[in-house]
């Protein structure tokens, strides 16, 4: 999911200056390499976001559900934290943190206390609470994304894209973007994209078709901070082949911040949890090899000793 280096504001005036034609040489070049730059001019943030999630009974209209979550985010380097509160059940919270250790989730419910539901010591395994944490990042880097789908995966196969470049932007204003199609083909849907050279080819606006439907996004950013662009508001549509829709969600978030939280706040400890029975053992496994290196120095100090004693006891008989 995340790995972050600090890049100097003059690197994204060059990538301001950017030329459009040369995006159709390598277009899933250039956009992977500038999404890497992206997460590397903001690893140590922290801000908040606002989630809006509506569903529809496609044949009348009539709304299922409306829920709301209260995203809380914090990112320094490979330190993530991750805080969740939903309106659907109020007291109640999920965690998700990483840190160079280990990685963890927490819930806590509104009449327990807060407990650990998923523990991983080994950093590098994508597992389950990776996917969990992929979908919360994939807000803070909404850039990336055509309605959850990473734009690298969907930039597979660029040979079936035609790539064009537009000079307006959804406001009307005066600006290049380049517009992606990729026609559909065997295991691949129509997808498009807008993405805007200027702020790391990040997305304006982006969708796909599918048997069932369309899936669309728009992205608007927060303009007059300091780079990159990020998000201000990001709209997801799902409406059926017949255009009725499904369901919407919308994200409001906070201008971000440089992120205040110190290492300590990246622990279990943070939130008040034991440490797993397993990484304890872990650990005193892992002194094992130091316990006997220990064991044998001192055994060979004890048998210097001996052969010195025995040494000046023959010297004076």
């Amino acid at each position: 999911m995340i790995r972050f280096i600090h890049i100097s504001l003059s690197l994204f005036c060059c990538i301001a200056l950017y030329h459009i034609d040369a995006v159709a040489g390598n277009v899933a070049e250039d956009i992977c390499e500038s999404h890497s730059k992206l997460h590397a001019a903001s690893d140590n943030i922290q801000g908040t976001i606002d989630e809006h999630i509506t569903t529809y009974q496609p044949r009348n209209g009539k709304q299922t559900r409306d829920l709301s979550r209260h995203i809380t985010y914090a990112i320094r380097g490979d330190l993530v934290k991750i805080e969740v509160q939903s309106s659907a059940a109020p007291g109640t919270q999920s965690v998700i943190v990483y840190n160079d250790k280990y990685r963890f989730a927490a819930d806590k419910e509104q009449k327990t206390e807060m407990y650990v539901s998923f523990f991983q010591s080994d950093t590098s395994d994508q597992s389950s609470l990776a996917s969990r944490a992929e979908y919360y990042l994939s807000l803070i880097y909404a850039g990336e994304y055509i309605p959850d789908n990473k734009l690298s995966t969907l930039l597979s196969d660029t040979a079936t894209y035609n790539i064009t470049t537009t000079g307006t932007s959804m406001s009307g204003a005066a600006r290049d973007y380049v517009e992606l199609k990729r026609r559909a083909s065997k295991g691949f849907p129509l997808a498009w994209a807008i993405v805007d050279p200027q702020n790391y080819f990040q997305i304006i606006e982006g969708g796909f078709e599918t048997t069932w439907g369309t899936a669309r996004c728009s992205i608007e950013y927060q303009h007059g901070l300091a780079a990159p662009l990020f998000p201000k508001k990001i709209t997801k549509e799902l409406k059926t082949k017949e255009d009725k829709l499904v369901e919407r969600r919308e994200y409001i978030f906070s201008a971000p911040e440089e992120c205040k939280a110190n290492r300590q706040e990246f622990t279990l400890e943070a939130y008040g949890l034991p440490i797993p029975r397993s990484m304890r053992v872990a650990g005193v496994l892992n002194l094992v090899p130091w316990i006997v290196i220990g064991v044998f120095l001192l055994l060979a100090c004890l048998v210097v000793y001996r052969i010195i004693v025995n040494a000046r006891a023959r010297r004076k008989s």
